[in-house]
C-alpha cells in the first residue's frame, strides 16, 4: 500500500475501466458473477491506478445501526444491535448483500442517525429504533474508502478524518495520481451504490470482490455513500476480524413515522429515549418517555418516499 508508482498511465488505465465496465454489463446470470474472474479484473484496476491509497486509518468514534420494528414488537435490548451472531448466520439469514456472500456475516452501519433510518426504508406508521454503537479500540479503524471525493463532500466530519489522516501519512498525491483516482473513484461508486432489484442478489458480487480486496489489505472495514439519504451522509460495513469486543451499544432512541405537513416527506419523533447505565457491572437501559428538549433535538422530517437503499 505504501508504494508509490511512478508513471501511472491513465490511457491504460481508462482502457481497463471501461472494459471492465462493458464487462459488468454483459453479466446476466448467477453462473455468470465469478467472483474469482471479478476479484482478479478488480485487482489490475487497482494496482493501475494505486487505488489502495484510499485506505486510510480514522480515529471514529462511532456509528449508528437501525431495526424497523415488526408487528408492534419494539426493539430496546443492547442485544438486539449487536454483531449478528454464528447461530444467526447459520440459520439461513444471511443471503448476498452488498460487502457479504451467503453465509459471511458482516456489520452494515451508518456515520448518522438520519441516515442509518433512512437506509430501512421504513413505511408510514411504522416505528424503528436505533442506538449509537461506540467503538472504544485501542487504536484508529483501517478503512478502504469507496469514492473518497463524494464520501468528503457528504460528511464534514468524515472529511477532517481523511484530513488528519493524510497528513499522518505525509504524502502528496500528484495530479496525474488524483486524476488515476478519481476515474476509479467512478467506477467504485457505480459499483458500491448499484441498487439491487427483487431475487437478484447475486449481483452484488463484484461489490463483495471488493470487500476481497479490502479485506486482502487487513481492513477493518469499508465506507461508502448513501444514496438512501440523498448522498448527505455515508455507510460502513465492518469486517469480523475488528468487532470482538471493541464496540458497545450505547443509548437507544425508538422512533414513529409519520406523514409530514411537506409533501413526500415523513415526519421522524422519538418515542422512548434509553439511557445506558450499569449495575454490579451488568449493562442495563433505563427506558423514558422523551423530554420537550429530547423531542426538539431528535426530530426531523425526510423524503423517505423516494430514498433507495445501499446498505
Amino acid at each position: 500500500m505504501d508504494k508509490v508508482k511512478k508513471n501511472i498511465r491513465l490511457d491504460i488505465l481508462q482502457n481497463k475501466v471501461e472494459e471492465f465496465r462493458f464487462y459488468l454489463a454483459s453479466l446476466k446470470t448467477e453462473e455468470d458473477y465469478n467472483i474469482s474472474v471479478i476479484e482478479k479484473k478488480l485487482l489490475k484496476i487497482f494496482e493501475l491506478s494505486n487505488y489502495y491509497d484510499n485506505i486510510f486509518e480514522l480515529i471514529i468514534p462511532g456509528f449508528w445501526r437501525a431495526r424497523p420494528n415488526d408487528a408492534g414488537k419494539l426493539f430496546l435490548s443492547p442485544s438486539d444491535f449487536e454483531y449478528p451472531k454464528w447461530e444467526e448466520i447459520s440459520q439461513d439469514k444471511w443471503r448476498h448483500d452488498r460487502f457479504n456472500l451467503p453465509g459471511e456475516s458482516m456489520w452494515y452501519l451508518s456515520t448518522s442517525r438520519n441516515a442509518c433510518i433512512s437506509e430501512i426504508k421504513p413505511e408510514k406508521g411504522s416505528t424503528v429504533s436505533c442506538t449509537y454503537i461506540r467503538y472504544q479500540g485501542p487504536k484508529p479503524l483501517k478503512f478502504l474508502l469507496l469514492d473518497k471525493t463524494t464520501l468528503e463532500k457528504s460528511d464534514p466530519v468524515l472529511a477532517q478524518l481523511i484530513d488528519l489522516s493524510k497528513k499522518l501519512k505525509g504524502r502528496k498525491h500528484t495530479q496525474r495520481e488524483i486524476k488515476a483516482l478519481l476515474l476509479v473513484d467512478d467506477l467504485m461508486k457505480q459499483i458500491a451504490t448499484k441498487r439491487i432489484i427483487g431475487t437478484k442478489r447475486f449481483e452484488y458480487v463484484p461489490s463483495i470482490a471488493i470487500q476481497k480486496l479490502s479485506e486482502s489489505q487487513n481492513c477493518d472495514g469499508i465506507i461508502y455513500p448513501s444514496i438512501a439519504y440523498g448522498q448527505n451522509a455515508t455507510n460502513c460495513v465492518l469486517f469480523p476480524r475488528v468487532i470482538n469486543k471493541n464496540f458497545v451499544v450505547d443509548d437507544l432512541i425508538a422512533f414513529s413515522v409519520t406523514d409530514a405537513e411537506i409533501d413526500n416527506f415523513y415526519r421522524i419523533a422519538p418515542l422512548l429515549v434509553g439511557k445506558s447505565f450499569k449495575e454490579n457491572g451488568i449493562p442495563f437501559i433505563k427506558w423514558q418517555y422523551p423530554d420537550k428538549e429530547e423531542i426538539k433535538e431528535y426530530s426531523y422530517t425526510i423524503n423517505l418516499k423516494s430514498t433507495s437503499s445501499t446498505l
